[in-house]
C-alpha cells in the first residue's frame, strides 16, 4: 500500500509475527474462550479479525517485494490468506480438543475478502494514478522531487547510475536511497550499474566540461535505461531528478527525454525542478532529513575538475 512506512525486512517481520499469532491461537489444544468474548459467535469473530489482518500484512509484504499491478497484489494477498486459513483448519483435525469447522473456514475467508475489498477501495484514488518510474542519482535531489510529485503519480524510484565513481560512493548513495525510499514508503528498483561499459561510451569525451558532450551521453544513457525499464514494467511515465541540479542542463535533459519517449513510445515527465527555488528547497529538505549530500555529480572526471578548482 502506498502509505506503507516500512521496508522489505520490516514488512516481512510483521507478516511472520501475524502468521505465528494465528498459528498459536488456532492450534492450542482444548482452547478456552476469554470471558470477554464468551458469546455464541465469538470464535467466528476471531477468525474474521485474524484473517482480515493477515490480508493487510500480506499485501504490504507482496508489494514490497514485487512490482506488479496493485489489483494483482490484492488478489495474491487474498488467495494466500484463504489458503492459510484452510491449512489451519486442516491442522486442527490433528490437535486434541480441536476439529475442522466449515463455519470457521467460511468466517476466515469472509474476513479475508472483506479486508481485501476495504483495502482496495481505500487506496482506489491512489492506485489509479499513472505510475512513474523516476531515475534518481542521490536522495539529496530525490527527496524534494518525491515530495513534489507524490500527489500526482504512483511513484517508483529507479537507481541507475553506472557513472558514479568510486565504488564506495556508489554504495553510499545507494544505501541512502534505500533508507529514504523505505522511510517515505516509495518502492525502489535498482538497475545494474556497469562502470566499464559507461567508460566505453564516453571515450574521447573525458575532458569535456560540465554540461558538455560527456554529460549529454550520460543523460541519454540513464534516461534510455529508465524508459526501457518503465516500459518493461508497464508504467506510463518515466522521468529523472537530474534537472534539479544547477550543474545540469534542463534543456538538454528535456530534449533527450522527449526523443527517448518518442523512440520507445512512452510518456516523459518533463519538468525543470530548479524552478520556484527548487534546488534551495531540496537543500533545506536534505538538512531536515539529515541526508548525505555529495559535492560532485558522481563521475571521476567531475572529481578531477573539482580537485583542480
Amino acid at each position: 500500500m502506498h502509505k506503507n512506512k516500512f521496508g522489505k525486512l520490516e514488512n516481512l517481520f510483521l507478516l511472520l509475527c501475524w502468521l505465528v499469532l494465528i498459528a498459536r491461537l488456532l492450534t492450542v489444544p482444548s482452547p478456552s474462550v476469554p470471558s470477554l468474548l464468551n458469546f455464541t459467535y465469538s470464535d467466528k469473530l476471531i477468525h474474521l479479525v485474524l484473517f482480515g489482518g493477515l490480508v493487510y500484512f500480506l499485501i504490504e509484504a507482496v508489494e514490497s517485494f514485487f512490482l506488479t499491478r496493485y489489483v494483482y497484489v490484492v488478489l495474491i494477498g487474498l488467495l494466500l490468506t484463504i489458503g492459510y486459513a484452510q491449512l489451519m483448519e486442516l491442522l486442527q483435525n490433528y490437535i486434541p480438543g480441536r476439529s475442522n469447522s466449515l463455519f470457521d473456514s467460511l468466517a476466515g475467508g469472509a474476513g479475508a475478502l472483506i479486508a481485501a475489498i476495504v483495502i482496495y477501495l481505500w487506496d482506489y484514488k491512489h492506485i489509479n494514478r499513472p505510475r512513474l518510474l523516476m531515475q534518481v542519482c542521490c536522495m539529496g535531489c530525490g527527496a524534494y522531487v518525491l515530495e513534489e510529485l507524490k500527489e500526482k503519480y504512483r511513484l517508483y524510484l529507479f537507481f541507475y547510475n553506472p557513472n558514479i565513481y568510486p565504488a564506495t560512493e556508489y554504495k553510499k548513495r545507494l544505501a541512502e536511497t534505500r533508507r529514504i525510499a523505505a522511510k517515505m514508503g516509495v518502492p525502489l528498483v535498482v538497475g545494474r550499474g556497469d562502470y566499464q561499459n559507461w567508460l566505453s561510451k564516453i571515450v574521447g569525451h573525458e575532458k569535456s566540461p560540465e554540461k558538455g558532450s560527456r554529460c549529454m551521453i550520460c543523460y541519454a544513457d540513464r534516461l534510455t535505461a529508465t524508459a526501457k525499464k518503465a516500459k518493461k514494467l508497464g508504467f506510463k511515465y518515466f522521468g529523472s531528478t537530474l534537472s534539479i541540479s544547477p550543474h545540469k542542463s534542463y534543456q538538454a535533459i528535456s530534449q533527450i527525454g522527449q526523443q527517448v519517449a518518442r523512440d520507445l513510445q512512452i510518456n516523459f515527465h518533463d519538468e525543470d525542478f530548479k524552478k520556484n527555488d527548487g534546488f534551495n528547497k531540496s537543500v533545506y529538505l536534505s538538512k531536515k532529513l539529515n541526508l548525505y549530500r555529495q559535492d560532485y555529480c558522481g563521475c571521476e572526471f567531475s572529481i578531477r575538475k573539482k580537485s583542480l578548482a
